[in-house]
């Protein structure tokens, strides 16, 4: 197919995540054996690569060895599986090792968080740092690009405050994620992201992370590819531990060679995250025909953030002159993803310079509640724009970009303009990061700027501040009327249990308990607060459904209805009972007492 590119690049800039993009166009000339071919023949972006019906990926969580083994299962039937890491790599040389040996072998690198944390249930800004700054980690560590991320535990919700997934969906879209891999019940909904922010849910079903079993592969297939979902977007994802045996991978192996056929596509998520979004935001259309060959102009935006550099696939209704009907078109070198990344850690204030990029230093300042970003003229930099990354209680600023112009100085700016709806979400310290994407020499490059403001999160009258849990307490030695009798308002509590104390970076509404792993159910565990009610009345008690917990009590007695609890004008107690088997690796316990949607005070039972 004879084909001649004219890159242009058009005057309007769009909007993706918060951060620039380009679009592009250029014209494509196809020669065909008669004038009523080019003519005749219509064009496409296709759905997939390669026409086929459908896309197959996979995740693997946490930063396992054994991702290795997998990877090598996978790429051994044309996959590529994406690994979704914990922690910060550059300070441990065998996760480092690890992450470079699988992108060596076609893997690619997503995020779970720093320390794998249940975002739901701490505070807005521990949430923001967990998620932004492991993002940032990796793809320095790596110089590569960063765009999926899954949640820790599948945790994204807190009964206790329901902004806590909308806490998370605003950190997911401002980080720069763009892909998330999750189960059937997964409400992506309850994120919130704004329309306008381009993203990619794709379903993902497990088959026992152990022993795969071929009868649960075909059930959880049949079942994904039966959901409203698939059916809108005809793409899925399998996972979620390496923890298989060889023999095991081996019979995973077995069992993807006879399910995933070949009308499946089989992409990384970077892959599938960057194809689907330049098929939904692209375009192609028949400009004229010259004889035996027809113009098109195809229209599409730049692969810079979108975390892969895979080509667009184009279909034309006529056989070419040469008998081939589709074209692959690859990015424009100067609008693909970053090839050299660095994260410059500074203070306020301070000028501090890169590594990667010695020739290039940045000072960042604030000065009339307004964030600025300061780096002297490079002339080996060109094309540069800014993004701010805020956290959800600030709004978030437009894309600056950068000109040359006859400056000595690079300078943007964002104000830093609070967002009240999370104000209390956000106590403690707070992350700045700034995301510089540029050519450097005519390569695409990237830095991100960061400083952390250290102030320490004043207390609440919350759950985080007063509710308190117990250690774990024998049952041969504690009955359940052990337990009713903790329950009663006015009993103090003995001094000599070990109670366990909240952890600053809770939600306020959110309480810390014992983690119980291993833990058997001939133990109790539970946690208990006090509260001052000004008026008898019927209130609403917010914690874990009773699939998790024994059982709820109040002033003595034990309660089914969370949402209806008639509370005594004064004092009353609160106590939720735990049982080790039921909460397996439960360690936050969302608690709140609410009237309507207030949460009302907590205070902390009296000892003896």
């Amino acid at each position: 197919m004879k084909k001649t590119f004219s890159f242009f690049i058009l005057a309007s800039a769009s909007t993706l995540l918060g951060a620039s993009f380009q679009t592009l166009s250029f014209e494509c000339n196809v020669e065909y054996a008669s004038e009523a071919d080019a003519q005749a023949t219509q064009a496409h972006i296709m759905p997939f690569p390669d026409n086929k019906k459908y896309a197959f990926s996979s995740r693997w969580d946490d930063t396992n060895p054994r991702h290795i083994q997998m990877q090598e299962m996978l790429s051994q039937r044309g996959c590529n599986g994406t690994f979704y890491i914990v922690g910060d790599i550059s300070k441990k040389p065998n996760d480092l090792k690890l992450c470079k040996d699988l992108l060596a072998k076609g893997g690619t690198i997503a995020s779970h968080t720093i320390s794998h944390t249940n975002v739901s249930k701490v505070m807005g800004n521990v949430c923001f740092y967990q998620m932004m700054m492991e993002r940032i980690f990796l793809e320095t560590a790596l110089d590569t690009s960063v765009v999926g991320f899954v949640l820790p535990n599948t945790d994204y919700k807190n009964v206790a405050d329901p902004r806590a997934s909308e806490i998370i969906g605003e950190c997911f879209w401002r980080a720069g994620y763009i892909i998330t891999p999750q189960g059937l019940d997964f409400d992506i909904d309850s994120y919130k992201i704004p329309a306008d922010k381009l993203l990619v849910h794709t379903p993902c079903f497990a088959v026992n992370d152990r022993a795969p079993d071929e009868e649960l592969f075909k059930t959880s297939l049949e079942q994904t590819m039966a959901s409203d979902m698939f059916k809108k977007n005809k793409h899925l994802t399998l996972g979620i531990h390496t923890w298989q045996t060889d023999e095991g991978l081996q019979t995973l192996g077995k069992i993807i060679d006879k399910y995933i056929t070949d009308d499946f596509w089989k992409p990384n998520a970077n892959e599938l995250a960057s194809y689907l979004i330049q098929y939904k935001n692209s375009k192609i259309q028949k400009l004229a025909v010259k004889g035996n060959i027809a113009t098109f102009k195809i229209t599409r935006i730049s692969t810079t953030h979108l975390g892969s550099d895979i080509p667009l696939y184009v279909s034309f209704s006529k056989k070419d002159k040469f008998g081939r009907n589709m074209l692959k078109l690859p990015p424009s070198i100067y609008h693909s993803t970053p090839k050299k990344i660095d994260h410059i850690a500074c203070e306020l204030e301070k000028t501090s310079s890169s590594k990667k990029f010695t020739d290039i230093s940045v000072t960042l300042k604030i000065k009339n509640n307004t964030l600025i970003l300061e780096m002297p003229f490079n002339k080996k930099m060109t094309n540069a724009s800014v993004k701010f990354i805020l956290q959800p209680n600030y709004e978030m600023p437009k894309v600056r970009h950068l000109t040359t112009n006859d400056c000595k100085t690079f300078i943007a700016s964002a104000p830093l303009k609070l967002n009240g709806k999370y104000t209390d979400l956000f106590m403690g310290d707070t992350t700045f990061a700034t995301q510089i994407d540029f050519l450097y020499e005519n390569v695409p490059a990237r830095i991100y700027v960061t400083t952390s403001i250290k102030q320490k999160a004043p207390k609440t009258q919350y759950a985080r501040d007063n509710a308190i849990s117990s250690p774990y307490l024998s049952k041969k030695e504690y009955t359940e009327a052990d337990i009713i009798e903790f329950s009663k308002n006015n009993k103090p509590l003995p001094k000599n249990f070990k109670w366990v104390k909240n952890s600053p970076n809770n939600n306020p509404y959110t309480m810390s308990i014992r983690y119980m792993w291993n833990k058997q159910k001939d133990e109790w565990l539970f946690a208990i607060a006090d509260i001052e009610t000004p008026r008898t009345d019927f209130y609403e008690i917010r914690t874990l459904n009773t699939n998790k917990v024994r059982g709820v009590y109040v002033n003595g007695e034990k309660i089914t209805n969370y949402k209806n609890v008639k509370l005594q004008k004064g004092l009353n107690r609160i106590l939720v009972n735990l049982e080790s088997l039921q909460c397996r690796g439960l360690q936050h316990l969302p608690l709140s007492v609410c009237d309507n949607e207030k949460h009302l005070q907590l205070k902390t039972p009296i000892m003896k």
